[in-house]
């Protein structure tokens, strides 16, 4: 597990769209924010259970996304490496 991927979880947990955006990834983190105002709105104007637990599913969402876009960019980045490892041996 890594700490980065960790902390993305956390901070899309506690407001869905924090950790994609702290990964960088803006419009993602925007929809998921758009998801949880929609929803916690909802429930703030009808105090129906449902919405609170549509809530709650939209900021475990993104909180699993969060964890997986920051092990999708962690091989990224050890490709990255890899090669220009692989290119500087060349030259």
């Amino acid at each position: 597990m890594s700490r980065k991927g960790l902390l993305a979880a956390f901070l899309s947990f506690f407001l869905a769209g924090l950790g994609q955006m702290y990964l960088r990834s803006f419009s993602r983190g925007l929809v998921f924010l758009a998801a949880e105002g929609l929803t916690g709105w909802l429930y703030l104007t009808y105090e129906n259970p449902l919405f609170f637990a549509l809530n709650l599913l939209v900021s475990l969402v993104a909180a699993f996304d969060a964890y997986k876009l920051a092990s999708k960019k962690r091989v990224e980045e050890k490709e990255s490496q890899t090669q220009r490892k692989q290119e500087l041996k060349a030259f």
